[in-house]
């Protein structure tokens, strides 16, 4: 990693963590860093945590290793919501499926859609839980 990802960002880190309404131990979750490591990342510190542990929270909240943004917050919520979206429809599709109840196409596109708009719109605990 470049010029070790500027300590001012470490703040940025943070700040954009708490504005898309993520917990650190979400955080550590997505980024498949350990809690430990990504308390550590967000205080500014770096000891005892690797280059690669840094890059990869940094990445997950939509920086490169230079610390220039490359994925807006706005994109980043998006891209969340449609994937637990995605999820939580096939995992209903799953269940109905048992049961021979399974819908279609269009139906399971209406509810996806249904349901990102309701994580966007709703507890940003529950967009990232």
């Amino acid at each position: 990693m470049n010029a070790l990802l500027w300590p001012t960002t470490f703040y940025s880190l943070d700040t954009r963590r708490e504005a898309l309404g993520m917990s650190i131990a979400a955080l550590a979750k997505r980024s498949r860093v350990s809690l430990e490591a990504v308390e550590v990342i967000l205080s500014g510190s770096l000891n005892p945590v690797s280059p690669g542990e840094v890059e990869r929270v940094a990445e997950f909240l939509g920086y490169d290793s230079l610390g220039r943004e490359v994925i807006d917050m706005d994109t980043l919520r998006q891209r969340q919501a449609e994937n637990k979206a995605r999820l939580l429809v096939g995992l209903v599709q799953g269940t109905m499926a048992l049961e021979a109840q399974a819908v279609g196409e269009s139906h399971l596109l209406k509810m996806t859609q249904r349901t990102i708009n309701g994580l966007l719109n709703g507890s940003p605990q529950r967009l990232w839980a």
